[in-house]
């Protein structure tokens, strides 16, 4: 269960090795371990063969003013951005400012958090309205009422 969002600062915390990130996040994944279960077989996957990826992987935690983890992502590219269960809402734009220069296939996740991840990323916030108003009516040319001559 989500707590509510709120507007403390959220850090993100990047990691180069696998240990490194589990010291920090491990508990928050191992919480929840059937919902974390992808991340948990990716984390060994890059441990045991990190040369099967083509580039160096994205290993972030967000962490709130208090220094609790309360969102994790990974990704090994070429593949997508994989998003933990997040405690709080706000972690969302954390990630996703963090990781707006990353070459990002897609995303998963839970829907919810994946739908609030990608949705600012998708779609650039819209222009200001514009509000024009509606021509006035042309005046029409008086008609004669009575019968016409022809000719």
């Amino acid at each position: 269960m989500c707590r509510p969002t709120y507007a403390a600062p959220m850090q993100v915390q990047r990691f180069h090795a696998v240990g490194d990130f589990l010291d920090v996040a491990g508990d928050f994944l191992a919480a929840r371990e059937a919902e974390h279960n992808l991340i948990f077989g990716i984390l060994a996957s890059l441990r045991e063969t990190p040369e099967a990826y083509t580039a160096p992987a994205y290993l972030g935690c967000v962490l709130d003013d208090e220094g609790h983890v309360v969102a994790a992502a990974i990704q090994t590219p070429p593949y997508r951005l994989v998003l933990s269960e997040m405690d709080d809402l706000a972690a969302i734009q954390a990630l996703a400012s963090d990781t707006v220069e990353r070459d990002l296939p897609g995303v998963l996740g839970p829907v919810g958090t994946v739908e609030a991840f990608v949705t600012p990323q998708r779609a650039p916030a819209p222009a200001p309205a514009v509000v024009i108003p509606a021509p006035k009516p042309k005046k029409e040319a008086s008609k004669p009422t009575g019968p016409t001559r022809c000719g």
